[in-house]
């Protein structure tokens, strides 16, 4: 996985940040809208966006107990944060069940990544995926995690 090659933020119309990684040789890019209700956080391979999950943030933060598992890879550390107190629904796309399991979990996760990096958010995540793959592996879902990452 290479590192964050072009993130940028543009103040107008909506703050907007994106970046471009390569992840197991697909090029991949994320970018997060803030708009004054929503979070808009698409990740795109092949320029597709086919997958649409909305996560509604609780007000409340998970038990502090249940702090981030620390999961070592090839890229370095990441931290996963606990999802249990999240919940996704899909509101386009999902035919394929493997897909939409996929896009809900990595929805949870990213909603809940928004939850640790701003305390105070409420305002609804809506996740956009355009993934070639429909399953993967533990190395390229923690480099889809880190280009989400790199945006919010």
């Amino acid at each position: 996985m290479e590192g964050h090659s072009d993130l940028k933020l543009e103040a107008y119309p909506a703050a907007t940040r994106s970046s471009t990684e390569e992840i197991d040789g697909i090029q991949t890019s994320a970018t997060c809208i803030e708009f004054a209700d929503k979070l808009l956080i698409t990740i795109s391979q092949d320029g597709r966006l086919a997958h649409w999950v909305h996560v509604l943030l609780n007000s409340s933060l998970p038990d502090p107990s249940t702090a981030p598992l620390q999961v070592n890879s090839d890229a370095g550390e990441s931290l996963l944060p606990p999802i249990s107190h999240l919940t996704a629904t899909t509101i386009l796309g999902g035919a394929d069940a493997t897909r939409d399991t996929v896009a809900q979990l990595l929805a949870r996760q990213i909603a809940a990544m928004v939850q640790l990096k701003r305390n105070e958010e409420q305002r609804l995540v809506v996740v956009g995926l355009g993934l070639r793959k429909g399953e993967m592996d533990r190395g390229e879902w923690l480099g889809l995690l880190g280009v989400a990452s790199a945006v919010l």
